[in-house]
């Protein structure tokens, strides 16, 4: 977080540089305009963290609570290939496929 570029040096400093100051608080205290990247890196990085954990924290909940975390597959009886649940027709051998109403909890698998 210390990392810091000067853009303009008050004019009481001699040989103004980043290396003139510790910290960009000093530079600021002696009266130089900084430009602070490291700071805002932090700052970026933090908030991408919070944001990806936040994203799944949520996710998580409404997968509990609305229950949509479990995909329904059926398999093509012809080409033996996973299709949608909702599927009529099979997307590799294009086939019909017909779910009967009775085997409907055997053939249905969830994934």
């Amino acid at each position: 977080a210390n990392y810091y570029w000067v853009v303009w040096c008050p004019t009481s400093a001699t040989g103004c540089t980043s290396e003139t100051w510790e910290t960009w608080k000093q530079a600021r205290e002696d009266g130089a305009v900084t430009i602070n990247y490291g700071l805002f890196v932090e700052n970026a990085m933090s908030f991408l963290i919070n944001a990806i954990f936040l994203f799944f924290a949520v996710k998580k909940v409404f997968e509990v609570v609305f229950k949509r975390n479990v995909l329904v597959k059926k398999q093509c009886p012809y080409c033996k290939e996973f299709v949608k649940g909702d599927a009529t027709r099979c997307k590799y051998c294009h086939s019909d496929i017909e779910c009967p109403p009775s085997s409907r909890g055997f053939w249905m698998t969830p994934v």
